[in-house]
């Protein structure tokens, strides 16, 4: 079995109202972001892991990587398969979501600069409880899946 990669998360204002610490809503594992040889957009992957008891909504992204960070997934429009932006990811109780090619995934937009395999990608994901999830993602050659 995989493990989570130690230190690719931290949960930013994990705290219940009283703030005493609270566990993660979310875990994240195999995050990575696609290599871009320009700095128009890209997309990011990853496998999204809810242990709670609670279902676990994604509302937004960001990244300081890109001017903007949007949920998309690809969807088959009578035959064609197209992108379209989406404005939630439910990740029910106890179990995953995997956010990949040619499914759900993040596009990152209007990039700050190009994006060189090798490199590594901050990403935030902003939960509809009001906390946000950091991942550190590696970035992979153009090839990958």
């Amino acid at each position: 079995m995989r493990t989570l990669l130690a230190g690719a998360l931290m949960v930013l204002g994990a705290t219940s109202p009283a703030g005493s610490q609270t566990s993660p809503p979310l875990q994240v594992k195999d995050q990575w972001v696609r290599e871009t040889p320009n700095p128009r957009s890209t997309a990011a992957y990853m496998v999204l892991v809810n242990k709670s008891d609670r279902d676990v909504v994604i509302v937004s992204a960001s990244s300081p990587a890109a001017r903007v960070a949007e949920l998309h997934e690809m969807a088959l429009d009578g035959t064609t398969m197209r992108m379209r932006r989406v404005e939630r990811i439910r990740v029910p109780k106890h179990s995953e979501v995997a956010l990949k090619p040619g499914g759900l995934h993040l596009m990152l937009i209007d990039l700050a600069r190009a994006l060189p395999a090798g490199d590594h990608v901050v990403l935030v994901l902003g939960l509809d409880d009001g906390r946000k999830v950091e991942v550190r993602a590696p970035v992979r050659p153009l090839g990958s899946r």
